[in-house]
């Protein structure tokens, strides 16, 4: 007996056009406390997450987790854009990412934005391997690059949310800020939030 397992057809929309709330760009609106400030002046990385509870489920939605990282880097803000956009290169930077390949790099004139489509094959853990298409909005004028998964394709998150921002400290210094929110199909581990964050404060190690 021969078991076969059809392979999902990515050229199909997603079964839904957008679950999670999409971030707005520009500054976040999270307050650092005098011992977190002392982690980031020391190098340090704050993280915060959100897992869900039985009271956050509603009916049978997806479960969602969402984890916040901040953490201040020796180099101006121009510096770490250029790490963050050079998406194709992540998987040099991010362990377990196999493959990260932009098929959309377009200018918006009308509202001077930038809109990078990204495929990205992540193989965080044994036995969770996820193939999913990203839309991602780059914010010039306001520090900030948000996306969403690209709709218009399946991916294998249910829905995905997220949020760069980058704020000047001086000439030579950085924060940045990084938000990303997960819905999976199924129970989301905890420590795939914990690498989600930990891999992505990698990026902008300059």
């Amino acid at each position: 007996t021969t078991l076969v397992v059809s392979k999902k057809n990515r050229n199909q929309p997603h079964h839904h056009k957008g679950v999670l709330t999409p971030y707005e760009p520009g500054p976040f609106s999270v307050s650092v406390s005098k011992k977190e400030e002392e982690q980031l002046k020391q190098g340090q990385s704050v993280m915060k997450q959100s897992l869900p509870s039985g009271s956050d489920t509603d009916g049978d939605a997806p479960p969602s987790g969402g984890v916040l990282c901040i953490q201040d880097v020796e180099a101006p803000p121009e510096a770490v854009w250029y790490q963050i956009l050079n998406l194709n290169d992540y998987p040099s930077k991010v362990a377990k990412l196999r493959s990260s390949n932009n098929y959309v790099e377009r200018y918006n004139k009308k509202d001077n934005t930038y809109n990078i489509k990204t495929k990205m094959v992540l193989s965080a853990f044994p036995g969770y391997s996820f193939e999913s298409y990203y839309d991602h909005t780059y914010h010039p004028t306001k520090s900030s690059l948000t996306w969403t998964l690209d709709y218009d394709k399946t991916s294998d998150f249910d829905d995905v949310s997220g949020h760069w921002h980058v704020e000047g400290l001086g000439q030579k210094k950085s924060r940045v800020f990084y938000a990303c929110d997960v819905q999976m199909g199924g129970p989301i581990p905890t420590p795939l939030l914990n690498y989600i964050g930990k891999q992505a404060l990698k990026l902008v190690a300059c």
